[in-house]
């Protein structure tokens, strides 16, 4: 991190992001008597909360309901906070810390594609090449990105393999 530039507070920030990511995810819901979810260890947000630099009720409160505003006429009407069940308040913590990594991720390769453009007249190109045949994004995902990943691997060990029994076949 040190090497790209990343100064220490960035890098504690990532850190923090990462924590907020894997705290996320201890983060239980129980049904109450009402049906409604709610947070089954108030201390995991509490923690995250902190961590965030928020305020634990409002997070907790963000996990386990929705706000609905009605408009009358293009103007403002009412505002309603929607309770969720369980199941919905999982989806809204996975989504929340699926979108806190998707954001850390791009914002991690950017910095690294910062770092790696060229100061002086020397330019120098990491690069992934992608097996024809697949989708071709504006912008890869850490998922595409894992994808493409595999794919080469797969390329590469089958490349080798052939040029193996190749060589085998010619000895």
């Amino acid at each position: 991190m040190n090497i790209i530039g990343l100064t220490q507070s960035e890098q504690d920030d990532i850190f923090r992001m990462l924590a907020i990511i894997l705290w996320l995810g201890n983060v239980q819901f129980d049904e109450g008597n009402d049906g409604n979810s709610v947070v089954n260890d108030e201390d995991v947000t509490n923690f995250i909360a902190y961590i965030l630099e928020v305020d634990g009720e409002i997070l907790a409160k963000s996990l386990t309901s929705r706000t609905i505003e009605a408009s009358r006429g293009g103007r403002r009407g009412s505002v309603y906070d929607v309770p969720l069940n369980t199941v919905q308040a999982s989806a809204v913590r996975d989504a929340l810390a699926k979108a806190i990594y998707n954001n850390l991720f791009e914002w991690i390769v950017e910095r690294i594609n910062s770092a790696l453009r060229s100061r002086t007249t020397a330019s120098h190109v990491i690069g992934v090449l992608d097996i024809y045949g697949f989708e071709i994004f504006e912008e890869n995902s850490f998922e595409q990105l894992c994808i493409n990943y595999v794919n080469e691997k797969l390329q590469q060990i089958f490349i080798e393999l052939t040029l193996k029994t190749e060589q085998e076949d010619i000895e």
